[in-house]
């Protein structure tokens, strides 16, 4: 089921924005609800973890994830993203480029959690 809750990996929270295997509703729907919790979060430190595994892709979607990663720029440490194939990554690293945020793409999950602590400054 697509979400955006907040997991807890060695003492830090960390946004989990999972959109593996929504088409679009379901991705703006989640988007949403995480841009909620960033910015009622009140942080600017704010790590997260994007899975994004067997996602539908369309023009619609990478523009609503590159709006969204515009947007919470200003929140957003770091960030990672698990589940890319090969066209998608192309997608991810414009993005990156795009915006130059502190953005790493990842196989799984536990690898970006990982990197994700290593960004925290704490």
């Amino acid at each position: 089921m697509a979400e955006a809750k907040f997991i807890e990996r060695s003492g830090r929270e960390i946004l989990l924005i999972d959109v593996a295997h929504a088409e679009l509703d379901g991705v703006v729907e989640v988007v949403r609800q995480a841009k909620e919790l960033i910015t009622g979060s009140g942080r600017h430190d704010v790590l997260t973890v994007t899975d994004v595994t067997g996602t539908h892709v369309t023009a619609s979607v990478v523009k609503v994830l590159k709006e969204f990663a515009v947007h919470n720029g200003a929140y957003v440490r770091a960030g990672a993203v698990v589940g890319l194939d090969r066209i998608r990554a192309i997608e991810f690293f414009a993005i990156v480029k795009f915006t130059g945020r502190n953005l790493r793409a990842f196989t799984d999950i536990e690898a970006a959690t990982r990197w994700l602590l290593t960004q925290s400054g704490a």
